[in-house]
């Protein structure tokens, strides 16, 4: 079977523009896009779901609603439907499993702006081990690979410079047409400049077509990489995963980002 672009939907905004986006992915990977929809009768405490017959119907109106929006704006894209009952992030996690990345919209909870806002994005973010793009409805509506401007943002940490994550950046780069801007921090370029030398030596190899340009910031690399979002296509940022009992842990830096990106934020899960 295929991969797929996988989207996770339900009735609000922030999931239509998910599924926008990642139609235009799809489309630039030559994929289908799989739209999912998890519904809950036990905890669905707004409309409540009478029974698994009723609850499903819905799910697959709901599917149905979406996967017409898509086609109208990307007829060229194949659309395939997945309801599901359960946990929201226990599904969303089964479904990236046989996908190439999970796509989820970002929340608006109160005064808080941004994606982590609670909840189910978080959940999955720590436990799933296919790349996850966030998409944000603030500003000016997502980016996709159709459009004739932005860049691709790599934040690269020095102290392990990660060759899937930046074959990730470097890879959407190609296909959108575009180049990368890599940001790094000024404290660890003076300790490890020569490993981002070389590590940029073999990138440029493997991807001559990319003009790469360099930026430093000055610390802080979540709000460095928050403010390189401005203009970008896609942010790029790779995720250690971390067994912890009690909590999801992200790092402060990707925390950051989550919170203030102003383009869509990828995420790469590795160990």
């Amino acid at each position: 079977m295929a991969r797929t672009v996988t989207v996770g939907v339900d009735e609000t905004r922030e999931s239509m523009v998910a599924a926008d986006w990642a139609a235009g992915e799809a489309l630039t990977r030559g994929r289908p896009l799989r739209l999912v929809h998890v519904w809950s009768p036990a905890t669905d405490a707004v409309t409540p779901v009478p029974d698994r017959g009723s609850g499903r119907r819905g799910a697959e109106r709901l599917l149905h609603a979406v996967a017409g929006h898509v086609h109208r704006r990307h007829p060229e894209v194949a659309v395939e439907t997945a309801p599901f009952s359960g946990s929201p992030v226990d599904r969303l996690c089964d479904a990236s499993e046989d996908a190439e990345l999970l796509v989820l919209g970002s929340r608006r909870l109160g005064t808080v702006t941004g994606f982590v806002a609670g909840s189910v994005s978080q959940a999955v973010l720590v436990r799933v081990r296919r790349p996850v793009v966030l998409v944000r409805t603030e500003g000016r509506p997502a980016r996709w690979a159709g459009d004739p401007a932005g860049d691709v943002v790599l934040g690269l940490g020095l102290d392990r410079p990660r060759d899937d994550v930046a074959a990730f950046a470097f890879d959407c780069a190609v296909r959108y047409g575009c180049g990368l801007r890599l940001v790094t921090d000024v404290a660890e370029l003076e300790e490890r400049e020569h490993v981002l030398d070389d590590v940029l030596a073999a990138w440029r190899r493997t991807y001559p077509a990319v003009p790469v340009a360099r930026e430093y910031g000055p610390g802080r690399p979540g709000r460095t990489l928050a403010e390189a979002s401005r203009g970008a296509r896609l942010v790029v940022l790779g995720l250690r995963r971390r067994r912890l009992r009690w909590r999801a842990h992200l790092g402060p830096a990707l925390h950051a980002l989550l919170h203030d990106a102003a383009a869509p934020v990828a995420v790469i899960p590795h160990r």
